[in-house]
């Protein structure tokens, strides 16, 4: 069967990993590492796509440790609501809540701690007087000011989507960037170790070619089905568990089938 397919036959049984190792040249190597790389890339993409939310406290902890009940309270009875994506602000105020500031309309004074400062047609936070996070009202309503989770949840809600661009970039690009550093130190390290094993009399391995074949296919599988699975909502941490896991298991299964030796 030509390639791709002779790849994808030879991942069952284990033992098809050894026995095949001279199968694939090296432009056809790189082409499966770097396909298999891209599926792990697939769950987190998907996952960006869809989100909706991204809980500001994750990028500037305690954000909103300014927001209890209480503070909620004196917000709701200065007037503040919100409609058709504007403050409706009836007079400027402000209050310090420790080195903390709420500010209506007017400018935030100047403090080591958080300001958040609501104008009518933004708000935004500081942190030591520097602008952190910008924020519009399309997604507030003044029901949210009832409690300090309702609250922090619409205010996550407007913050991503006033500024969803460069939030799901970023995200994207250090969830990407995690991915493929720990692929290429599994694939690579893997490889090398196992080159370094074909030193050794006791087996038949010859150079880093043919170790590097067992790294691949010993990988598909438990690629396959970390997509599968992070596809089904599993988070990213525990697909990278799942993935050097069963690619573990799966190196295991080939060495206790062939002894890397051929009979």
């Amino acid at each position: 069967m030509p390639y791709p397919f002779s790849y994808f036959q030879n991942l069952l049984p284990f033992r098809r990993a050894f026995e095949q190792r001279k199968l694939l040249n090296w432009p056809q190597l790189l082409f499966t590492w770097l396909f298999l790389l891209a599926l792990t890339w697939i769950p987190v993409s998907w996952t960006s796509l869809q989100r909706t939310s991204y809980p500001l406290e994750q990028l500037v902890p305690q954000a909103y440790r300014v927001f209890d009940q209480e503070q909620l309270d004196k917000l709701a009875a200065t007037g503040l609501s919100f409609e058709q994506g504007r403050a409706q602000i009836p007079q400027k105020s402000a209050w310090q809540i420790g080195q903390d500031w709420l500010v209506l309309e007017d400018e935030a004074p100047q403090t080591q701690g958080f300001s958040w400062e609501f104008q009518a047609d933004y708000a935004r936070l500081l942190q030591s007087n520097q602008e952190v996070a910008r924020l519009t009202y399309d997604r507030l309503q003044t029901k949210d000011l009832t409690s300090p989770a309702t609250w922090t949840q619409a205010l996550d809600q407007a913050w991503f989507a006033s500024n969803r661009l460069v939030i799901s970039l970023f995200l994207l690009t250090l969830s990407l960037g995690l991915l493929s550093l720990n692929f290429f130190l599994v694939s690579l390290g893997s490889a090398v170790l196992l080159y370094l094993v074909s030193k050794s009399r006791f087996n038949s391995l010859q150079g880093f070619q043919e170790a590097f074949h067992i790294i691949l296919y010993s990988l598909g599988l438990p690629t396959l089905v970390t997509c599968l699975l992070g596809l089904l909502g599993l988070d990213l941490p525990t697909s990278v568990l799942v993935q050097n896991s069963l690619f573990l298991l799966t190196l295991a299964l080939v060495f206790y089938q062939t002894q890397f030796r051929d009979h």
